[in-house]
């Protein structure tokens, strides 16, 4: 009987111990977000640095945010996107972290909100080519940019456009030429997860285009060269193996079977997975 009582006791005391830690966490976290809108509606005059922080703060912890707060965020975080001056325009980093967090809350309970994702779409189209083996914190910037892809891109690949399809493969193919060498088999990667989903794309990824050609794009004008067989052609040569298998198996057609297929354990991988061995792999 005593032992009975002292595992009822036990029992309701982690009940109130959980119940007091989830109290907590509502309480912080109103406070944090309190914080963090608060730089994102009124960013005049605040650093880079704060607002980098700021928006990498909210992409991170962008699925805790309450429902009620969707669209008053979302509508803050185009305005940011909409700056005239060049001064007051975001970094491609901070612009990475506002289209992580609108994908994320438009994921879940988002998903009823009538919000159009066009404009993000854009902008991450257009951030993405900025960042190359040059990029400072590579560790941190470039598992942002996955984690924004998968948001963004894989998650909701089986609604993506074909022009958007088109434009983004092109884009994770190009910037791949200039990423580090993680990154850049992380980019392709991701391409191979939509090429899956999208098996008609592979027909634009393979054209070979002439260098000064445009690319397909959903931004409406030619940022950047398009991607084409001659790309995945140089990537073929690359010295990093996985880059190399990577590459073989997209201009192959990504086969199921066969010599382009790739090995277990790379095709079983995320992105974000694969980036972050190979960059152990590295230091």
């Amino acid at each position: 009987m005593k032992r009975e009582v002292e595992r009822d006791l036990t029992a309701a005391q982690a009940m109130e111990n959980t119940t007091l830690r989830q109290r907590n966490q509502t309480a912080i976290l109103s406070v944090l977000f309190t914080m963090l809108f608060r730089v994102v509606k009124s960013p005049t005059g605040k650093s880079n640095e704060v607002l980098t922080a700021t928006l990498g703060g909210l992409a991170k912890f962008a699925h805790f945010i309450n429902i009620d707060f969707f669209a008053d965020l979302v509508n803050a975080l185009h305005d940011l996107t909409a700056a005239d001056d060049e001064s007051s325009a975001l970094t491609p980093l901070q612009s990475v972290h506002v289209v992580r967090t609108v994908f994320t809350l438009l994921d879940g309970q988002g998903s009823s909100l009538n919000i159009d994702p066009h404009r993000f779409y854009l902008l991450l189209e257009k951030s993405i080519p900025e960042f190359d083996a040059s990029t400072k914190d590579p560790d941190v910037v470039f598992p942002a940019i996955l984690d924004t892809l998968d948001a963004a891109l894989l998650r909701r690949r089986k609604t993506l456009t074909k022009p958007r399809v088109a434009a983004f493969l092109r884009v994770l193919v190009k910037s791949s030429l200039a990423a580090p060498t993680p990154a850049a088999a992380a980019f392709l990667l991701t391409c191979k997860t939509l090429l899956h989903a999208h098996p008609w794309a592979m027909a634009y990824l393979l054209e070979a285009e002439e260098e000064s050609a445009g690319p397909i794009s959903v931004i409406g004008t030619p940022r950047t060269e398009g991607a084409s067989g001659w790309d995945l052609a140089r990537l073929r040569s690359s010295p990093c193996e996985e880059v190399q298998l990577l590459a073989n198996h997209l201009s192959a057609g990504c086969p199921i079977t066969g010599p382009n297929t790739l090995p277990g354990t790379l095709g079983k991988l995320s992105p974000l997975d694969l980036f972050q061995s190979m960059s152990q792999k590295v230091s």
